[in-house]
């Protein structure tokens, strides 16, 4: 749901090309919530990329309290690319854990299967030997 929301909030915010002074504040709030979300719950983000997003951010707020609001617009612009990348690395990373979650359950599964042939070969054997008994 706040992935939607907030999808929502960056196609507004590069679809409208000046946002209204009373929007930017709470795009900057959304920008802000977004980045803590991601900070909180990626730990395998380069710091660096989430610097630049805050760094943005907080070039919004100043630009924001000089009143240029073209300029805000295009920093809002870039800070929320920035989150929209952010998003994409955490997504990349997650599935980078999952696929090495699945080849190690592949491997498991292959070894355990090798053991059962295995046994499988002893048990034919061992009944083998009681039917030539």
């Amino acid at each position: 749901m706040r992935a939607i929301l907030f999808a929502f909030l960056l196609l507004m915010l590069v679809v409208s090309p000046s946002l209204s002074d009373e929007d930017v504040p709470a795009k900057i709030r959304a920008l802000e919530t977004e980045l803590s979300r991601i900070r909180g719950e990626s730990t395998d983000i380069p710091a660096e990329e989430i610097d630049k997003a805050s760094h943005w951010i907080e070039d919004a707020k100043s630009s924001l309290s000089s009143g240029d609001s073209e300029r805000t617009n295009i920093i809002l612009k870039k800070a929320s690319y920035q989150i929209e990348f952010l998003n994409a690395l955490a997504q990349e990373f997650k599935s980078k854990r999952e696929i090495d979650e699945m080849k190690e359950s592949l491997q498991k599964i292959r070894n355990q299967t090798e053991e059962i042939k295995a046994t499988d070969v002893q048990v034919i054997e061992e009944i083998n030997k009681l039917e030539q008994k």
